[in-house]
């Protein structure tokens, strides 16, 4: 699967990711769900600063206003119009594979106005 480059003139949605996890199974499962939707997506590999600052500064980074950190502690998706105190999903690095690749689609779902998966 090939990884996007920094193009902020496409728009998709950011995906910070933390030093090691790029090409990992929570990272590829993130992906896959985002990819399910059909919304595009950039990925940056930043240095490591926890999965709800990442996706912030990811939504501010995106043309479509929604952020992915992918972090150690985690992933997490933000949305441009919240306060950076106000992530809204989360999950922990230890859960399951569906709930990541679910967590990418409700990432893409926020793009598309759709209802989200339960988490």
């Amino acid at each position: 699967m090939a990884r996007s480059q920094v193009n902020n003139n496409k728009p998709s949605i950011f995906v910070n990711v933390a030093p090691g996890l790029n090409g990992t199974s929570m990272f590829n499962n993130v992906l896959f769900g985002i990819e399910e939707e059909g919304i595009p997506y950039t990925v940056v590999d930043v240095q490591d600063a926890g999965s709800k600052n990442l996706s912030y500064e990811a939504s501010k980074q995106s043309n479509l206003g929604v952020g992915v950190g992918i972090a150690n502690d985690g992933v997490s998706v933000h949305y441009e119009k919240l306060s950076q105190d106000d992530t809204l999903f989360y999950i922990d690095n230890v859960a399951s594979s569906d709930k990541v690749r679910d967590i990418g689609s409700n990432a893409a779902r926020i793009v598309k106005r759709m209802p989200f998966k339960v988490l």
